[in-house]
């Protein structure tokens, strides 16, 4: 890394200063925000929560569609955001998209009980990162089988439970506010 733009962090990692041009407002980006010849911003990225982790876009941001327009769409088809977490914006049209589920939805494993791999389906209205993990009955977790951004729709993940012993078991989707939790049973 030659240069960093985060606040309050130091650049200069190589000892040979800042690239020409950076820091010097000479063209503006795709929101028409003015931006050094490296699309870098002076304005405030507006995070959810950078405090806890949350870098997500407040709606709001001028980071939202400020991206280099050559980059590929973000997964609602705008333009690519500035940073590692897309906005994602709402359809124009009310109500739900074809093709779109209306809410989450942890639809469960097929089969279940199983022996030693089971499919787990869930469904999600809108993109996002999310957690689907699997925990013993004491609580520990023994498995986690998403970890990450998903698209909305329809998902699905595979538990496979070789190595562990015959019981109960349970997994557990999250999604920001959105946790839901069901029984599996693995019977060797």
């Amino acid at each position: 890394m030659v240069y960093t733009d985060v606040f309050n962090s130091a650049g200069n990692f190589y000892g040979s200063g800042l690239p020409a041009g950076t820091g010097i407002l000479t063209t503006v980006n795709a929101n028409g925000d003015s931006c050094d010849v490296y699309g870098n911003t002076v304005l405030e990225p507006q995070f959810v929560d950078p405090f806890n982790q949350g870098f997500q876009l407040e709606s709001d941001s001028p980071c939202i569609n400020a991206g280099d327009p050559a980059l590929p769409p973000d997964p609602d088809n705008t333009v690519a955001d500035m940073g590692a977490i897309p906005f994602f914006h709402e359809s124009a049209v009310p109500g739900s998209q074809p093709g779109r589920p209306a809410d989450f939805r942890l639809l469960g494993a097929h089969p279940n009980p199983f022996n030693p791999v089971t499919a787990l389906s869930f469904s999600l209205p809108v993109p996002g990162y999310v957690s689907l993990r699997v925990y013993d009955t004491a609580g520990r977790e023994v498995r986690t089988l998403v970890n990450g951004w998903r698209t909305a729709g329809s998902q699905e993940a595979t538990f496979d439970g070789s190595g562990l012993p015959s019981g109960v078991y349970l997994v557990r989707l999250e999604m920001g506010d959105f946790i839901q939790t069901q029984k599996l049973v693995l019977l060797k």
